[in-house]
């Protein structure tokens, strides 16, 4: 695992331009699949984190714009925490 909760990290791979996005890791969901609201998250070698901010995503060959606030753990590179209580962050995404 590269991040652990409250851990800001930076999109270090990614098929949907999402290198160098700076995001807090808030909740960690497991490996997939995960079908959340309109979601699904493939990935069954992975970990999946809910994260603060909604990032692109390639769904069929399309990009699509801010979509899916979720991104593998293996995409990702811990720059630091923030200190910030994880519970706070959740409540953004109530």
């Amino acid at each position: 695992m590269n991040c652990k909760q409250g851990d800001i990290a930076v999109i270090v791979r990614s098929m949907a331009e999402n290198h160098g996005r700076v995001v807090t890791c808030i909740k960690m969901l497991g490996p997939g699949p995960h079908i959340i609201g309109t979601d699904f998250l493939l990935g069954e070698e992975g970990n999946w984190w809910l994260i603060d901010t909604k990032i692109n995503t390639m769904r069929g060959g399309v990009l699509h714009h801010n979509t899916m606030p979720y991104v593998m753990d293996s995409q990702l590179m811990p720059i630091g925490n923030t200190g910030v209580k994880v519970k706070e962050a959740e409540n953004v995404h109530d």
